[in-house]
This record gives C-alpha cells, sequence and structure tokens, in this order.
C-alpha cells in the first residue's frame, strides 16, 4: 500500500466533552480499514503545555498514568514490565561460542573445571556488557540510515479473561470503544507527559467501529484557561507496518498542532505549516533501515 492510499486526513481527532470543560478525547478514525491493511498500528503522543505556570502535574493521560502509577507502586495492574531477554541471549551466545573453541581446539578440557568457569563466566560477563554494547550501536548509528533503533516500549498488556469484560464496561461508561495496546511507554518529564502505543490486531476481531478512544486528557479545573490560552504543543507518530517474508514495511507520519495551527519540522528543524514529514522504512528486530523520508504538503492529519 502507498501512502496515497492511507486515509490520513482527520486520522485523529480531538474530541472535547460537552459535560466536562477541562478534559478531552483523542480518537483513532478509520480503525477497520487499517485493521484491514495493516498488521500492527503505533502511535506516539507528547504534549507540551506553553504556559509557563502549567507543567506535567497539572494534565494527565488517562488511563496510561494510573497503570504506570500502580505499576510503580508494586500494586496490581492490566500491564506488567517488559522482561529484556537480550542480555541473557547475548551471555548465552557468547557462552556457546566459547564451548566451540574449546570443542575445536581443546576437546579434551571441555568438561574441565576450567572449561565451565570460562564458559559460565562468558555467559554472566555478556549480560553485563550487553546494555553497554546496546547503547553505543544506537549512538553511533542514530544518524545512519541502517541504524539499531531503540527500544521504545516497556510494558506489555496483561491479557485475561477479565479483560474483555474491562473493554465492555469502558465501552458503556465512555460512550465509545476503547482498546488498550499491547505495548506501552510512558514518559512524564517536569514540562511534558509522552505515551508510547503499539497496537496489534490480533484479538480486536469484534470490535466493529468505525473510530477508537485512544485515551484522555484532563486538565486540573483551576489551570484549564491557562492550558488552553497560550496553548500546547501536540505532537503526532504514527506508524503503519505490514509484514513481508519476515521483515516488516513502516510508514511513518508526523505531524503537531502549534499555536493553533498543524505542521511538521522538517529534517532541519523548520517548521512547515499544513504539512507532513513522511518516513518509508524496513526493519526486523530492531534493525532498521530507513528508505526516504519527504514531506507532503496540504496534509492534515489531526481534526481539532
Amino acid at each position: 500500500m502507498k501512502i496515497s492510499q492511507i486515509p490520513l486526513h482527520s486520522i485523529i481527532e480531538l474530541n472535547y466533552q460537552t459535560h466536562e470543560k477541562n478534559a478531552f478525547d483523542i480518537k483513532l478514525n478509520h480503525f477497520q480499514k487499517l485493521k484491514k491493511e495493516f498488521s500492527a498500528f503505533e502511535c506516539h503522543i507528547i504534549l507540551y503545555p506553553y504556559h509557563r505556570n502549567i507543567s506535567s502535574k497539572n494534565f494527565k493521560f488517562h488511563p496510561f498514568e494510573e497503570y504506570i502509577s500502580d505499576i510503580a507502586r508494586s500494586q496490581q495492574s492490566v500491564y506488567v514490565k517488559i522482561s529484556d531477554k537480550s542480555p541473557r541471549i547475548f551471555g548465552f551466545m557468547l557462552a556457546v561460542l566459547i564451548s566451540v573453541v574449546f570443542a575445536l581446539f581443546y576437546p579434551s578440557g571441555l568438561l574441565s573445571i576450567e572449561a565451565i568457569v570460562s564458559i559460565f563466566g562468558a555467559y554472566t560477563i555478556g549480560k553485563e556488557i550487553y546494555t553497554d554494547i546496546e547503547r553505543a550501536l544506537i549512538k553511533i548509528s542514530r544518524r545512519w540510515r541502517l541504524k539499531f533503533a531503540d527500544n521504545f516500549y516497556s510494558f506489555q498488556l496483561l491479557i485475561s479473561t477479565l479483560t474483555r469484560y474491562s473493554n465492555l464496561a469502558k465501552k458503556h461508561r465512555f460512550e465509545a470503544a476503547s482498546v488498550l495496546p499491547v505495548k506501552l511507554d510512558f514518559v512524564e518529564l517536569s514540562n511534558s507527559q509522552t505515551v508510547r502505543m503499539y497496537f496489534s490486531w490480533k484479538g480486536l476481531e469484534s470490535f466493529n467501529e468505525e473510530w477508537i478512544r485512544l485515551l484522555t486528557v484532563k486538565v486540573d479545573e483551576t489551570n484549564s484557561d491557562l492550558f488552553y490560552n497560550p496553548g500546547f504543543l501536540l505532537g503526532l507518530k504514527l506508524i503503519f507496518n505490514k509484514k513481508r517474508f519476515g521483515f516488516t514495511k513502516g510508514m511513518e507520519v508526523y505531524q503537531s498542532i502549534h499555536n493553533n495551527t498543524f505542521g511538521c519540522l522538517d529534517t532541519k528543524d523548520n517548521w512547515i505549516e499544513k504539512a507532513v514529514l513522511y518516513r518509508k522504512h524496513w526493519h526486523i528486530g530492531r534493525l532498521k533501515y530507513e528508505k526516504k523520508t519527504v514531506i507532503l504538503p496540504d496534509m492534515q492529519t489531526i481534526k481539532f
């Protein structure tokens, strides 16, 4: 599928609630078409208020802030911390390499104490140094087309039978279908909040709605006037993923609301009104190749 075939116009909608002036929903439109055409969909949102008296403590991303807060307090949550297996895998591979070296050059000593200690030591050291190697690869390749990508997601959805009942309850409470991402990351800084969501269509066959609620932004009532005037930056990154022959083709779209106007930053950080930055890439695991980056004019992905 080409980017021109994706229903990008008003694909994200900010829906202000009539019964609650200090809150608005962020909705995803064209849900059924996305389910049909792509294997997964990602949405990253950053919200940065412009008034200096507003901080990240004055607004909340519901329901994700509560979920992450529960995890931080070691309480039960619908999300759990993702356990990174990469250090153990790297340590295991290093231990196998040492074992192969012993088997080829010193087979009689493969079961000796020295060999066992060396193999176990390789496994332990491999786990310890993996993080340093990972950071170095990310830093070195950051500006390359072929890069070792960041691992954006820290939490995964704990799927159970009760999740289905929870989805039903949310639909009645918010008068809209709400779908939780299968992977999630939430970052709260002093003046901004960022949420990254990864949606896999598996298990969502029962959702027949054309749009779904991604999240709700709630602002402190005493600060709502300062929040809307002088306004805020709402940054949006959408990624449409489609698997092919073991690889994943990704189409990334960037657009923001800034000073009540729509636009994007180009590769030199120049603001371009009424435009979208589009980037196509291929990836397998965390190895990512960026094929091209272009600016698409006269396009509005956010309905405000």
